[in-house]
């Protein structure tokens, strides 16, 4: 394929870049038909007289040519030269085709020398086939035929009008002066019909062949690659699924391990409390268990062994939770022994300790982390210290059975209770306004609890502000 491509728009790829010349290619040539012009009129002997050098090797750029042109003294020549420069750096130049513009530019200046009666001799110098060919090869090649020459044959005696006319057309220079074509020959050269124009159609059109037939190629050679395409497409929209489940798994997973620790801080403060609880009830069996001052129950009888009154067992039974009032009899010490029935039968049971009476024995001032039961606190989840973690709620016993309760102003507390607040306030607390991060709580009107069994239950409602 790359064989019969390069065939066949290799001889149209010649052909537009054989006369295509670019914007450097037209000042080159310029200055060289320059040159060639002012060279030529160095060998004009019977206008500027027989000079000691025709040519100029040595200029290679307008400044030396214009040196040149001083130094032999070939008058008038040096407006040609500054004419050609500037009309090299017109933009009605640039806009043309190079090869147009170069023949503009040849025949002007072949018109310049030797158009006219005083400059017509020229044209039998020697030297004028060699200035001919020069610039017919440096416009291009153009047969020498599309040169119009203002050479109109004159009389043997020539008006002096016309020739100072001739003469003044040669030499003057116009400021701004814009080169045009001579004649109809030159302008049929620009048109789209000639062949620089036939030669960039051709081009393009083989351009954009080609990008035709790689497309097309490239369409039909990719039928294995669609099918793989489809299929990792298919994997990595799988792999994308995968990916979403296993997200919403870390999600649920996340969620349900805040919820565990949660659960795991609340289960550690009720072991807490039950810790203290067990501590407070051995307190109590050991007091208990104590041997008390000695009452006719406890006295020994003549065996050794303590005598027993079924009255007053019967009477710890029916009556374990009511407490007794001390007896005043006196201290065994003070008194004789006795075996008396009637005697022991008079005393009184011995005082037992309930859970109500722990609580109602407990300190004024307690403190509970959170609201445990939902409506009130459990009597064994209260401490009377808050030394080993920050505790919410502080409750003041007013009375037996009653009391009432407000957020501490710990700032550890407090910043407990504002990490959740659905937690620990919403159960006990109503809001005056709405709680913010980095807030501080402050009880406007505390709570009401009564004691209801083991259990502090929640009558009203603390008040509680943010600030």
């Amino acid at each position: 394929m790359k064989t019969i491509i390069t065939l066949l728009f290799f001889p149209l790829a010649v052909l537009a870049q054989t006369d295509a010349l670019g914007p450097n290619d037209l000042r080159d040539r310029a200055f060289r038909m320059a040159k060639a012009t002012v060279e030529f009129l160095a060998t004009d002997a019977k206008t500027y007289g027989y000079l000691d050098k025709t040519t100029c090797p040595d200029c290679v750029s307008y400044p030396r040519l214009k040196a040149f042109i001083v130094e032999q003294k070939i008058t008038k020549a040096d407006e040609l030269v500054n004419e050609t420069e500037r009309w090299v750096s017109a933009p009605a130049t640039a806009a043309k085709v190079p090869a147009t513009a170069l023949a503009e530019l040849r025949t002007h200046l072949m018109n310049r020398v030797t158009a006219g009666s005083e400059r017509q001799h020229r044209r039998s110098l020697p030297s004028f086939s060699t200035y001919e060919s020069q610039m017919n090869q440096l416009a291009g090649g153009v047969a020498p035929e599309s040169i119009a020459m203002n050479t109109t044959q004159q009389t043997d005696a020539p008006d002096a009008t016309a020739d100072l006319a001739d003469a003044q057309a040669d030499t003057a220079y116009r400021e701004g002066e814009t080169v045009v074509p001579l004649s109809a020959a030159q302008s049929s050269d620009s048109s789209w019909l000639s062949k620089s124009g036939l030669a960039l159609i051709l081009s393009l059109l083989s351009l954009g062949l080609v990008g035709w037939l790689i497309a097309t190629r490239n369409k039909g050679g990719n039928g294995g690659k669609k099918a793989l395409d489809a299929e990792t497409d298919g994997v990595i929209a799988k792999l994308s699924d995968d990916v979403f489940r296993l997200k919403g798994e870390r999600n649920t997973a996340q969620d349900a391990s805040v919820k565990l620790q949660s659960r795991v801080a609340q289960l550690e403060n009720q072991v807490a409390v039950l810790q203290k609880a067990v501590g407070v009830a051995s307190a109590v069996l050991t007091s208990a268990i104590t041997p008390g001052p000695a009452t006719p129950e406890n006295m020994p009888n003549k065996d050794g062994q303590p005598i027993s009154n079924p009255a007053s067992v019967q009477r710890q039974q029916v009556q374990p939770s009511l407490p007794v009032a001390p007896n005043p009899t006196p201290a065994p010490e003070n008194r004789p022994r006795s075996t008396n029935s009637d005697s022991i039968q008079k005393a009184g049971p011995l005082p037992i300790l309930t859970p109500t009476n722990a609580a109602l024995s407990a300190p004024k001032t307690l403190y509970a982390r959170t609201v445990d039961l939902g409506d009130g606190f459990s009597a064994d989840s209260l401490t009377e210290t808050t030394t080993e973690r920050p505790m919410v709620y502080q409750i003041q016993v007013m009375a037996p059975g009653q009391a009432t309760f407000r957020v501490a102003d710990d700032p550890y507390a407090q910043r407990l209770a504002l990490s959740d607040p659905y937690s620990y306030l919403n159960d006990a607390c109503e809001y005056i306004s709405q709680p913010t991060p980095n807030s501080r709580i402050r009880t406007v009107k505390p709570g009401k609890l009564v004691l209801q069994g083991n259990k502090w239950a929640i009558i009203e409602k603390a008040q509680i502000s943010f600030t």
